[in-house]
């Protein structure tokens, strides 16, 4: 077995991918105390993180980050130890990576971002060890490349490590709950926001320059749960863990010397939020929401007046698998609830029914019927971006019902009801058995009518008049025709 660590030159980007650099231990004051529990209890781990995070991964990326995903949950859910090498470094088990394509430097990038994404793992660093093994069956040799995770010095006891995570976890759900009672998403990031901030402060002594303390337990949500003191790192994964847990759609993004978050917001878009930048650490209320739904545009404006200037460019391949960011900030809407407001000025036109845009809205919802209780109706889904539905007008019934509403983070609105009378609706030029749509069957039926076959009605003989000389002839048959040929 042949070892390699993380060395020149990927141990330049280990270093840059923890956060503010180095790997210390911060010795803060710790305020956990553990309780008498034997093992992890059971809780639905995947509420912390997002599949958002593998939306934008190759497929063997994926499945890096679903192997290290296998991998971390082995340590997370039992008293595993860690394994320690012949340097007195600890790691996790290997995983293999050559079969994916991978070299070292790509496979520790995946690594990095899914420790980001994942901070339920808060016992695993921005570190990892190479190892190449090489096998020999059959007289075939075989040579693979593994990887071992980077393992935190107070993790590395399974049996502490159980009594840990069940404390740790304890709190961090009491804190989601507390926060859940806000209405919306946007009061939701808030509350979180004013949770982090006055519960912690940023590290003094990273803050004096020392950075030797800006690694360790401070790169993970760790430090923001259990100690009073954290680095940017601790600040963007607790947000990670604390917004997906309450249904926001939320990353994290790092730069060279900088972590902070990526949210969803009521309108769709992805925007800023930066809770390190939020936290004054001093005063009253001991935080601003000055760096809520930044756009891109404002975090570049704002660094250009920092020292380091580049806090909030994204490096490596964070750009590459985020979502695309606003370039502009969020603008609040009017009126913040926690419910759509209804859709508006709902119209019909031909067979199609209509509505104003709704503000933030990620779908909208629209039934027919043909009675006010809406009964067994048929259903419609319109996306973001649609204010319109075909739908299967009953046209032979007296009175339809239809209905709209929107749909936002799993909220809904109001309905809005539109009452139909099918024989007052307007109709596609040529429709003439109004079918809510012109076609060679209403050509056809002119024809008919024309020879004897067949009576059209009075309303079928209106909208068999075309050309609108006030008579219905032959020439109204061929108009439809020749519409036919020019839409095709």
């Amino acid at each position: 077995m042949k070892l390699t660590k993380i060395v020149s030159p990927i141990a330049a980007i280990a270093t840059a991918f923890s956060l503010l650099g180095g790997l210390g231990v911060s010795a803060s004051a710790e305020t956990y105390t553990y309780a008498a529990r034997s093992s992890v209890e059971s809780r639905d781990w995947s509420r912390y993180t997002t599949s958002t995070a593998t939306a934008k991964l190759s497929e063997n990326e994926r499945e890096l980050y679903n192997r290290l995903d296998e991998l971390c949950m082995d340590y997370l859910t039992s008293s595993k130890n860690a394994d320690r090498t012949e340097s007195g470094d600890y790691y996790t088990d290997t995983i293999r990576i050559d079969d994916l394509g991978f070299n070292d430097k790509d496979a520790f990038e995946v690594l990095s971002w899914f420790k980001h994404n994942n901070p339920q793992y808060y016992f695993i660093e921005n570190g990892a060890e190479f190892r190449t093994y090489t096998y020999t069956y059959s007289s075939t040799r075989t040579t693979t490349l593994e990887m071992a995770v980077s393992f935190q010095d107070f993790a590395i006891n399974g049996a502490k490590r159980t009594q840990i995570t069940n404390a740790m976890f304890d709190k961090l759900d009491e804190w989601i709950d507390e926060c859940s009672s806000e209405n919306g998403s946007l009061q939701k990031i808030r509350a979180i926001n004013r949770k982090i901030c006055e519960s912690i402060k940023y590290d003094p002594r990273v803050r004096a320059g020392d950075d030797s303390y800006a690694g360790g337990k401070n790169q993970s949500m760790y430090s923001v749960l259990m100690t009073d003191e954290t680095v940017c790192a601790g600040y963007e994964l607790t947000f990670v863990a604390m917004a997906n847990a309450l249904g926001i759609d939320t990353l994290a993004a790092y730069s060279n010397n900088h972590g902070w978050n990526v949210v969803r917001f009521n309108d769709g878009k992805y925007y800023y939020v930066d809770v390190t930048w939020n936290d004054t650490d001093n005063g009253y209320p001991g935080y601003v929401e000055d760096f809520i739904g930044i756009g891109k545009n404002t975090a570049a404006k704002v660094d250009a007046d920092q020292p380091t200037r580049d806090s909030h460019t994204l490096k490596f391949n964070a750009e590459r698998w985020l979502p695309t960011i606003s370039a502009i900030d969020y603008k609040e809407p009017e009126e913040i609830d926690d419910l759509f407001k209804a859709p508006k000025n709902l119209r019909m036109i031909d067979s199609r029914i209509m509505w104003d845009a709704v503000y933030g809205v990620q779908e909208y919802e629209v039934q027919g019927a043909y009675n006010p209780q809406f009964d067994d109706p048929e259903r419609y889904v319109a996306s973001a971006n649609q204010t319109s539905v075909e739908i299967n007008i009953p046209y032979g019934a007296d009175t339809v019902w239809i209905r709209v509403r929107a749909i936002r983070m799993g909220e809904a609105s109001d309905w809005t009801t539109l009452v139909v009378n099918p024989k007052n609706m307007q109709f596609p030029l040529g429709d003439v058995d109004g079918s809510g749509k012109t076609n060679a069957a209403d050509a056809t039926k002119i024809l008919k009518h024309l020879v004897g076959a067949m009576a059209l009605t009075s309303d079928e003989l209106d909208r068999a008049d075309v050309d609108g000389n006030g008579r219905m002839t032959a020439a109204d048959a061929t108009a439809i025709l020749k519409m036919l040929v020019q839409m095709a």
